[in-house]
């Protein structure tokens, strides 16, 4: 599957990206939940979201040229959905407000929001130089077919939807429908867009998702019995040393470094050296806790299970007698 491949860029100072809040391990997470974006690596932009127009930079970024077809590889949701309004979100961001009326792919729920960042993306095709991810034209109350992807994490502070390369489908008149802030017709290899309805647009579009993978919604967690059945590990650690801290639009977080002191479910081995993302400030070098984790694709960290994984070593009797239940 093809990837967007982003490179910061500074117009105004050149300047090397080390030691920033961009959180390299971040940027290797599982497509199942990734912490910013799964199938991606626009995550190293975002990452610099809270460095963007409020410091003076021109952020930049640039992308592999796609297709409408290969873009569409990179859906999670799918959805014809009423533009309801559109406000600033944070530093750079703008969040766009939509009400759910049909979905072809995924689960999104009646209310969702994208979010655009304001930056200009470099794609260096033949056809296009670039666009810019806030320059989309939605009328309000107007109904839209929307490719998109849902960015899910236990850290995020929202429900995170992304526009695919800005594609936006009018369900009215189809050969109005953009892409790249372009008219799409020009970035179909497969599909006449110019002569098409919705019935025959949709049904193109469901073919090429029919095996694409909806993004995996957060676990529901309402208690302790779901927190011990749903972690891959539950341990008992001393935290030692931030090793980084990520914060910006959508996330507060700081990577740790713990020693295991316990395993009371899992196969991590007692005194060994693990990574944990915990949430800023819930948590200080010295404290030992009982953290319930989960470990995707073998990534060199560990992410909590939910919000409420952090938990006292007095819970530990109790947490036992569940897992031997």
């Amino acid at each position: 599957m093809k990837k967007f491949i982003i490179a910061l860029l500074c117009l105004t100072t050149m300047f090397t990206l080390i030691g920033c809040s961009t959180g390299k391990k971040e940027s290797t997470d599982s497509s199942d939940e990734s912490d910013i974006a799964p199938h991606t690596e626009t995550n190293k932009t975002e990452s610099f979201g809270n460095s963007g127009n409020d410091t003076g930079y021109n952020m930049m970024a640039s992308m592999e040229y796609l297709t409408f077809e290969d873009a569409c590889e990179l859906v999670t949701d799918a959805v014809v959905a009423t533009f309801e309004g559109s406000r600033p979100y944070g530093a750079s961001f703008t969040e766009y407000e939509f009400t759910v009326k049909n979905r072809l792919l995924g689960n999104a729920p009646e209310s969702i929001c994208v979010y655009a960042m304001d930056i200009n993306v470099y794609v260096g095709h033949e056809s296009l130089s670039g666009y810019n991810e806030q320059e989309l034209y939605l009328e309000h109350g107007k109904d839209y077919l929307l490719l998109l992807e849902h960015w899910t994490s236990v850290y995020n502070k929202v429900d995170k939807y992304h526009f695919i390369c800005n594609i936006v489908i009018d369900t009215d008149t189809i050969s109005n429908s953009t892409m790249y802030n372009q008219p799409i017709i020009s970035h179909s290899s497969g599909f006449d867009f110019a002569h098409s309805d919705l019935q025959s647009t949709t049904a193109y579009i469901s073919e090429l998702i029919k095996n694409n993978k909806p993004s995996a919604q957060p676990a529901k967690i309402n208690n302790l019995n779901d927190l011990v059945s749903l972690s891959t590990d539950i341990v008992v650690v001393t935290v030692d040393k931030l090793e980084q801290t990520v914060k910006n639009d959508f996330r507060d977080t700081e990577f740790y470094s713990c020693t295991v002191n316990e395993t009371l479910k899992g196969n991590i081995q007692v005194d060994s050296q693990i990574e944990i993302i915990f949430f800023s400030g819930s948590v200080r070098p010295g404290d030992e806790i009982i953290v319930a984790l989960n470990n995707y694709d073998n990534a060199t960290y560990y992410r909590l299970t939910s919000k409420e994984s952090v938990m006292p070593t007095n819970k530990k009797s109790e947490i036992l007698s569940i897992i031997t239940q």
